[in-house]
């Protein structure tokens, strides 16, 4: 992952505000929704944001929103196409 800096989240561990628990950073619960969802939150993301992890924080956005475009609630077919693009796009870079 180009510029992702995983240090990143286990400083946003220590952080209250974000939701992230220790089970969710260290993947103790297999393929656990939840977990996930908390990994890459609104909370995680605004920590990132606030501490100038830009990349990280980018990273978390593009995971945050592809997640709500596959997840198909609340978005319009627009923002859902824009955000797989997205996604498709960061995959495609490498």
């Amino acid at each position: 992952m180009p510029d992702v800096d995983v240090r990143s989240f286990v400083e946003a561990l220590h952080d209250p505000s974000t939701g992230l628990t220790y089970t969710a950073l260290t993947g103790q619960q297999k393929q656990s929704v939840p977990d996930c969802e908390r990994m890459f939150s609104r909370g995680v993301l605004e920590f990132m944001e606030r501490n100038g992890k830009t990349s990280t924080g980018c990273f978390v956005r593009l995971v945050h929103n592809w997640h709500k475009a596959s997840d198909g609630r609340g978005l319009s077919e627009e923002m859902r196409h824009l955000y797989n693009m997205e996604m498709l796009d960061f995959l495609l870079e490498d």
